[in-house]
């Protein structure tokens, strides 16, 4: 959760007081994103634990600078600052149905 309204990681409402991630080390991560009007609710757990929880209006949402998607209505996964290698990654709807990006 990089950028919400304009405020990077280090100074926004999801800043946690949980150990940092650390290189080297295969974690996994589950969240859970569900929109509700013009509001979403983000969770994440990181090995079973406590991670991420906000909700707010969509547009709070925003990439930092320098980042870009292809296509900001479909989900995407990044790291800044640090190499990341995602072993899988699994979607699973909720509701709805997932089509391919042509």
């Amino acid at each position: 959760m990089e950028c919400i309204n304009g405020k990077g990681v280090k100074d926004n409402a999801t800043r946690t007081k949980t150990e940092h991630v650390r290189s080297n080390v295969e974690y996994t991560l589950l969240c859970r994103v569900t929109v509700e009007g013009t509001d979403v609710r983000i969770e994440a757990t990181l090995d079973g634990k406590p991670y991420v929880a906000w909700k707010g209006p969509v547009r709070s949402l925003s990439l930092p600078g320098g980042f870009s998607v292809r296509r900001p209505d479909c989900p995407a996964l990044g790291a800044v600052r640090n190499p990341v290698t995602f072993k899988s990654a699994r979607l699973r709807m909720l509701s709805g149905e997932a089509r391919p990006v042509r």
